[in-house]
C-alpha cells in the first residue's frame, strides 16, 4: 500500500509541473561560483506604480549568479517589458554582467540587449524587432556579478504575453523535480 501510494505521489507530483519546453530554464555560468539558482518570484514596483511578479535574482543573495531561458516564442514586431536591478556599485564602474537579451533560437545570434538599469524601480524598456519578426527566439535573463552589494536583475511584465513570468517560481520547479 505504501509503494502503491509512492508511486501515486511521484505521479501527481510530475504532472503539476509544466512540460520542459514551457518552463524557463536554469544555467549556471561557466567560471563563476554559483552552483545555486538564484532565480525566484518577487513582487516588485515599476515606474508606472504598478507592483506585480518579476523574475528576480535579488532574493536569495545578490552573490549568486546564472542565467534564466525562456521557452521559445514567435518573435513579434515589437517586445515591451520592464526591468530593474543594478551592475555594480553606483561609485564604481559599470559591469555589463547583468542583462535581458533576445537570442535567436536557431543561431544563437543576440537580436536585442538591454542592461539593468541600475535602480530598484523596474523601468520600461521597448525594442522594435520588425527586422526579426516571425523568427523564433527566446530570453536570457543573466546575473553575472558576484558582487555582494548591487549586483542582481529582475524582469517581468512582457508584452504582447508571448513571454510570461511562471506561476511557479523557479526554484519551486527545481524542488518539485
Amino acid at each position: 500500500a505504501l509503494r502503491e501510494w509512492g508511486r501515486d505521489l511521484a505521479g501527481a507530483l510530475f504532472a503539476s509541473l509544466p512540460p520542459v519546453e514551457q518552463r524557463w530554464q536554469y544555467r549556471a555560468l561557466a567560471g563563476k561560483s554559483a552552483s545555486v539558482n538564484p532565480w525566484v518570484l518577487q513582487a516588485r514596483p515599476s515606474s508606472d506604480g504598478v507592483t506585480t511578479e518579476f523574475l528576480s535574482s535579488l532574493p536569495r543573495g545578490e552573490a549568486l549568479t546564472g542565467t534564466l531561458r525562456s521557452p521559445p516564442f514567435r518573435i513579434p514586431r515589437n517586445l515591451a517589458f520592464y526591468i530593474a536591478g543594478h551592475r555594480g556599485f553606483p561609485d564604481k564602474p559599470l559591469t555589463g554582467d547583468n542583462f535581458v537579451q533576445l537570442i535567436d533560437a536557431e543561431t544563437g545570434e543576440v537580436l536585442a540587449r538591454s542592461p539593468a538599469p541600475r535602480n530598484d524601480l523596474a523601468q520600461a524598456v521597448a525594442w522594435d524587432l520588425t527586422a526579426h519578426a516571425g523568427k523564433r527566439g527566446h530570453i536570457e535573463v543573466t546575473d553575472g556579478d558576484e558582487g555582494g552589494g548591487y549586483a542582481w536583475v529582475a524582469v517581468g511584465r512582457f508584452a504582447p504575453r508571448l513571454v510570461t513570468v511562471p506561476d511557479i517560481s523557479p526554484d519551486v520547479l527545481e524542488t518539485r523535480r
